[in-house]
């Protein structure tokens, strides 16, 4: 995993970790939303801040489980927005 990706990782940790008032750190650690009790509605509330915050757009056939995907995710749509 590159850097960019791994600062990424971070800020969506961090963000999750203010709505949801979850350790950052265990969230960098267990990466998998539902390891820390996360239901849907949780992670679309947090699908909401993340486009928001980062001006993409996630669809609801693209998987979101995982930090990893929301990086994942992010790093591709602006990617296809900077071409």
């Amino acid at each position: 995993m590159d850097s960019y990706t791994n600062r990424l990782r971070y800020d969506v940790a961090c963000l999750i970790s203010d709505l949801k008032n979850l350790e950052t750190f265990q969230l960098l650690r267990q990466p998998h939303l539902e390891k820390h009790g996360l239901e849907l509605l949780d992670v679309v509330d947090i699908i909401l801040e993340v486009e928001k915050k980062y001006g993409v757009e996630i669809t609801d056939d693209l998987p979101v489980f995982t930090l990893d995907d929301f990086a994942h995710i992010i790093e591709m749509q602006q990617y296809r927005q900077a071409s």
